[in-house]
Parts: structure tokens; sequence; C-alpha cells
């Protein structure tokens, strides 16, 4: 097994590379969110990039279902 971190733009998958970084705590998946809740990267433990992009993309559906944080002032403002 091979850890890739595979790298959002928009929520869908920009690339996929691997990576000599292990997955923090020691899992098998990490995925990191910005200040608004979107998804950055994900470090996926995988045998291929395939895999591991297929992973971060059920991660990603997953964590979008998630409720938001709410009253976050910046959201009112332009």
């Amino acid at each position: 097994m091979k850890t890739y971190k595979v790298i959002f733009a928009r929520d869908e998958v920009l690339v996929c590379v691997e990576t000599q970084s292990g997955v923090p705590g020691g899992g098998e998946t990490h995925l990191e969110h910005n200040a608004h809740g979107s998804p950055i990267y994900a470090l996926v433990h995988a045998e291929d990039s395939a895999e591991a992009c297929r992973v971060a993309k059920q991660m990603v559906a997953s964590s979008m279902g998630r409720p938001k944080h709410m009253g976050d002032p910046s959201s009112d403002s332009d």
C-alpha cells in the first residue's frame, strides 16, 4: 500500500499524487477542509492512484452530507 495525496478544486479531484508523508494518526484516510468546509485534500492509503481517487471522492461525498457550521459572520457580507 502506498499513500496518495488527492487535491481538490471546487469539490472535484484536481490531482492525485503519491506522497512520502503518512496519514495523520496512523489511520487509512484523512480529509482536510478549509474554513468554509470545502475539501482541500485527502491523504489515502491505496494500492494505486485510481483507488485513491475513488476513496477520496467517497470521503468528500459523505462529508458533504454533514451540516455546515452556522453563525459564520463572513457568510452575510460581500
